[in-house]
């Protein structure tokens, strides 16, 4: 393992050492016999970082779900539904609100413009190279 990859897990194992002084990680009684067994054989080295050679499967796992949780929950409570909601909305109309607004203006629904739409080859060829871009910024949104 790198350096950086060994003290990423060192960060995950004194993030659930502290949810587990927390309380805030429960065990079934027939889990936490093993558990607390591997939590036991964990160790300090002379440079009073966590020697990783007395970190057990079981304990990694245990770390790394734990990192898992509480970023998801961090992740959640930095921005709402509601706002992402709302700034998709927003994205999707700043592109293709225009489709709507051309809609009223000829008078007509949502299908009838795509059929009118699609079967205008200018329309296409104006329209179809900003798709795949359009497409992944959704992706990645």
């Amino acid at each position: 393992m790198s350096e950086e990859a060994d003290e990423e897990l060192r960060w995950r194992l004194e993030l659930l050492k502290v949810r587990l002084d927390e309380g805030k990680i429960k065990f079934p009684e027939h889990l936490w016999r093993d558990t607390q067994s591997s939590l036991a054989k964990v160790r300090y080295g002379p440079d009073g970082k966590i020697d990783l050679s007395t970190v057990d499967g079981r304990v990694r796992s245990l770390a790394l779900s734990t990192t898992y949780f509480t970023q998801r929950t961090q992740a959640k409570e930095a921005i709402s539904l509601e706002d992402i909601n709302q700034s998709y909305f927003e994205f999707v109309d700043k592109n293709l609100g225009f489709l709507t607004q051309e809609c009223e203006r000829l008078g007509v629904n949502l299908s009838e413009f795509a059929r009118i739409a699609s079967r205008t080859p200018s329309f296409v060829n104006d329209f179809k190279p900003q798709i795949s871009e359009f497409v992944d910024v959704l992706t990645e949104f």
